[in-house]
């Protein structure tokens, strides 16, 4: 495929996943931290493609671990060594590339935890039996989840804008696979994060976790496999 063709599906793509993540399908857990979605402002800086990509790595790693441990914990899993793995190959990934082969898994985590039913007392009930060090793990997951829907609206704001920097300096090209792979995987993350949100409060509830407002800038928690 010609690299113009490419960008050009790359960046409607990217574009794609901005009306899904749309703030109002989150009463008010999300707040949207940088204005002007959609659109690159007047006298912007350059793109920071590089800050991009880190973002995009650090946002998605956090989702597919969360949403993996929440999706472990409302089906009452006992398969903790697969878990563990999973877990693990997630964080050992070095490249956007190398993490999209976890799109399908965290795909159909997200809508195991949207489509379970009565999650919230499923949760209540794993995280009654739970040791203290996994109740926070659990807690961490579920604001995790939340600060991962407010870096994804924010990650698919910019993506066009890295698409359009791509063209701009010849020595980015270099980088479209990776900036590919952001996009795919943003675009996934925000259709089905858009279909767990409305849950979130409630799951939030259930283990009695107060669910503070979740901006784009607010570091992650800390999950730790070892304490699965």
């Amino acid at each position: 495929m010609k690299l113009r063709n490419i960008l050009a599906v790359l960046a409607a793509g990217a574009t794609m996943a901005l009306p899904i993540t749309a703030s109002a399908q989150f009463g008010g857990l999300v707040k949207q931290a940088v204005p002007g979605l959609g659109g690159k402002p007047a006298g912007a800086p350059a793109a920071d493609i590089d800050g991009f990509l880190a973002n995009a790595m650090l946002s998605t790693k956090n989702v597919m671990i969360a949403s993996a441990l929440l999706s472990a914990a409302v089906q009452k899993r006992t398969d903790n060594a697969d878990l563990k793995k999973q877990l693990a190959d997630i964080s050992g990934k070095k490249s956007l590339k190398e993490l999209n082969t976890y799109s399908a898994p965290m795909t159909n985590d997200i809508a195991a935890i949207a489509n379970q039913k009565n999650a919230e007392a499923a949760l209540s009930e794993r995280y009654q039996s739970a040791t203290a060090e996994q109740k926070q793990m659990i807690a961490n997951a579920l604001v995790n989840l939340a600060i991962g829907i407010a870096r994804n609206v924010v990650l698919a704001s910019q993506a066009p804008n890295m698409v359009s920097s791509l063209t701009g300096n010849p020595a980015n090209l270099g980088k479209l696979g990776e900036v590919k792979a952001a996009a795919e995987l943003i675009a996934v993350q925000a259709k089905g994060l858009a279909t767990i949100a409305p849950a979130l409060p409630k799951l939030m509830s259930s283990v009695k976790i107060k669910a503070e407002t979740a901006t784009a800038t607010t570091p992650y928690k800390p999950v730790s496999a070892d304490a699965i």
